[in-house]
């Protein structure tokens, strides 16, 4: 993807959940977010405490293999506790399992709990294939209306509280549940489609974090 000069820039420190648990990204997506001015700092849910930043982008991976660490780390409650203070998250697929209450492998472990929502492992491909989302509701990175495209691909079945929030209406993909994605809680969303800068900017996002780290 070729970047262009951004119209706004945005004065913010973004952590970035990066280890083996959740090792899925786009270098795009890296330098989107450098270009719209933001400072990336990296750091591990399994062994880092939350550093001090102004938004939290976790990505894909196999929080199913590191379940015990990650449920053992301090740093799913420093996580928890930004979410309830407003900073916002964005996570996608794997990140789903970790911001649920819990997840389910050879045991059930306890998750970051912020989406009133559980998951569990199955041995049968649960969604593989692009999708596309129109937004039902404003988030923090897009605004209702805005057509998002990605795509997906599971092993989980993610089960949700009767009044939880979901941010997409898949035109095409499975989701969560029912053609639903994006799980939103606070000011956090996660889901199992997974996006490029190229589909959707991460303006929007940047911007809520800007207005978390001057409020």
């Amino acid at each position: 993807m070729k970047l262009t000069e951004p119209l706004e820039r945005f004065d913010v420190k973004i952590g970035i959940a990066h280890d083996s648990a959740f090792c899925f990204y786009y270098q795009d997506s890296f330098d989107a977010l450098k270009t719209l001015g933001a400072e990336l700092i990296f750091f591990s849910p399994m062994t880092d405490r939350l550093p001090e930043v102004d938004g939290i982008y976790l990505g894909g991976g196999y929080p199913e293999l590191f379940a015990r660490e990650l449920s053992a780390s301090q740093t799913r409650h420093d996580i928890k506790k930004a979410a309830e203070d407003g900073m916002p998250m964005y996570g996608e697929c794997g990140a789903l399992l970790y911001l649920n209450e819990s997840l389910e492998t050879d045991r059930t472990y306890k998750m970051a709990g912020i989406l009133g929502a559980s998951s569990r492992m199955t041995t049968k491909l649960q969604a593989l294939g692009y999708t596309e989302a129109e937004t039902t509701m404003d988030s923090p990175v897009a605004k209702k209306g805005k057509v998002i495209r990605g795509h997906e691909f599971h092993y989980s079945v993610t089960e949700c509280d009767r009044d939880a929030h979901f941010v997409y209406k898949l035109r095409r993909g499975k989701g969560i549940v029912e053609g639903k994605d994006g799980l939103m809680e606070h000011n956090t969303i996660a889901s199992y489609m997974h996006t490029h800068p190229a589909s959707n900017s991460f303006d929007d996002f940047l911007r809520q974090c800007s207005k978390y780290s001057t409020r």
